[in-house]
């Protein structure tokens, strides 16, 4: 039996030789036809990523700040409201729009303060103390 070899450089994909299969090599080119977005000004702290969103690496994680295309005034005020507690290690606090819970206890408390004669001792209040 004769063997058959093929020409230098020539071998299709998906043939065996010797018991291997030959893949076949693609090159994928990440934003080959896009424009790569540059810094507004040169301090600038976040970066473009390929997905189109404005981005920063704290702490060894990539957080995301907004839409690329939304605009970059945007996307540099959600990082400055998220910064210190993004390198702190800690989950980003919500925007409070509302009333929350410890504004809601301290006016009670401040009520109660106000309605409350001192001559009565509290019986959870020990705030009263003059």
């Amino acid at each position: 039996m004769q063997s058959f070899s093929w020409p230098a450089g020539r071998i299709p994909a998906g043939a065996r030789l010797s018991g291997t299969v030959v893949k076949e090599r693609r090159h994928k080119h990440i934003n080959s036809t896009k424009t790569k977005t540059k810094k507004p000004y040169p301090d600038f702290p976040l970066t473009a990523h390929p997905t189109g969103r404005w981005c920063k690496k704290i702490r060894g994680k990539i957080y995301y700040f907004g839409y690329i295309k939304d605009g970059w005034e945007a996307a540099v005020e959600l990082y400055q409201a998220q910064r210190d507690d993004l390198y702190a290690g800690r989950p980003p606090r919500p925007p409070s729009d509302g009333l929350t819970i410890r504004d809601l206890c301290n006016g009670f408390i401040a009520h109660c303060d106000q309605s409350m004669p001192c001559s009565q001792p509290p019986r959870t209040n020990r705030r009263c103390e003059r």
